[in-house]
């Protein structure tokens, strides 16, 4: 085992660190001299050149060399975002990524005493996309993730995670957030990518509502809970507005093509690997999902 660094005031250790939610969050804690280690299977050119950012290049499934990085770094904030993201396109491996490498490092967290707080990184499409849906859906709205496997396993990790029991009294939270945009958070492939990109959309696309929370907004949040020591639970992380496709793309134009149509050239583009959303997401373009965040709102009076 490698000898154990002295541990700092808050050294956070985010996995996931090269996509896009944690290469951001890296150079946000990173520009605040916030000490922080990135775990990710890829490296990220625009990682952060700074003494502040430590990076291993390893997956979160190899339970040994995560006992050697937690135990060598000792961290003491735990931001977990390491996901397949449909990118495996095998039900078990994602499975094995997604469920059992959170175990993993939770588990492992939960050995070495300086880590404090689990923050995971799940998502408001585990409510899933529902004619029934309701708008300002609250924490306590049962998941429906339907066949949509990135959902499926989100909802699989929050159920593992309210279900453990730490040893060292970690505090654990689960933040179901909407989709994140700003000057620096480029996902590739993505729902917002196909809505700018797109010289066209459905028509009944027209009146689905999204919620879009700025990257300046995460940060802030972010900064709140890394600070709270005292948080755990479920939070919505989402802004408390929203907008349909019509008003975010109003000068495109909308044709009434058949969603049959739709699924089967979307089945072509996941199976080339053009886009990286399963046909299953389908129902999201067609049924919106607007998380009620008033339970994080009225926590730290956040506007």
């Amino acid at each position: 085992m490698t000898t154990e660094k002295n541990a700092s005031p808050c050294k956070i250790l985010i996995t996931g660190s090269s996509g896009s939610l944690g290469s951001i969050l890296t150079e946000y804690f990173c520009r605040k001299e916030i000490s922080v280690v990135g775990i990710d299977i890829v490296e990220n050119d625009k990682s952060p050149d700074s003494n502040n950012f430590t990076f291993y290049r390893e997956s979160v499934r190899d339970i040994k060399k995560m006992e050697e990085i937690f135990f060598h770094e000792n961290p003491t904030h735990l931001i977990h975002l390491a996901w397949s993201y449909n990118r495996l396109r095998d039900q078990k491996e994602e499975y094995e990524n997604d469920v059992t490498g959170t175990k993993n490092i939770l588990d492992i967290a939960d050995r070495v005493k300086s880590v404090k707080q689990f923050t995971f990184f799940s998502s408001a499409s585990a409510y899933g996309a529902w004619s029934d849906n309701y708008l300002w859906m609250p924490e306590k709205q049962e998941l429906r993730p339907g066949e949509y496997r990135y959902g499926i396993n989100k909802k699989s990790v929050e159920e593992l995670l309210n279900q453990y029991i730490s040893k060292n009294g970690i505090k654990i939270n689960i933040l179901r957030v909407c989709t994140v945009v700003g000057p620096h958070y480029d996902k590739k492939r993505s729902a917002v990518s196909i809505l700018i990109k797109f010289p066209f959309m459905m028509k009944v696309s027209q009146s689905c509502e999204l919620q879009l929370l700025h990257e300046e907004d995460l940060f802030s949040m972010m900064d709140l809970i890394v600070n709270d020591q005292t948080i755990s639970g479920t939070y919505n992380i989402a802004p408390d507005d929203y907008a349909t496709v019509k008003e975010l793309v109003p000068d495109k134009p909308y044709y009434p093509v058949p969603i049959r149509l739709i699924k089967a050239v979307f089945g072509i583009l996941w199976n080339v690997r053009i886009i990286n959303l399963h046909p299953s997401c389908l129902n999201a373009s067609r049924y919106g999902i607007v998380i009620d965040p008033s339970k994080f709102v009225k926590r730290y009076n956040y506007q």
